[in-house]
């Protein structure tokens, strides 16, 4: 009969690595993960409104009169002033 010792040793090794592994993930790694993830969550409104004011101000946009007529009090023909 062979011996075959070194499959088994070899087998428990291996069972021995990936519980450390699956250990150093659920310990370190998803905890890490996850804050990340959350980070990205709450900031990612922040980074699109900053990215839409760097696109409006790259092509040169500019708000003309009337764009923004909330608060306009005085309104005659000739122009508006803003009260």
């Amino acid at each position: 009969m062979l011996n075959r010792a070194w499959i088994t040793e070899l087998s428990d090794a291996a069972k021995f690595a990936w519980t450390e592994l699956r250990l150093f993930w659920v310990r370190d790694v998803w905890p890490l993960l996850m804050t990340l993830g959350i980070f990205v969550v709450f900031a990612a409104p922040f980074l699109i409104l900053i990215l839409i004011l760097w696109y409006l101000d790259s092509i040169g946009w500019k708000a003309e009169a009337g764009f923004y007529t909330i608060g306009a009090a005085v309104c005659d023909h000739a122009h508006c002033m803003l009260g």
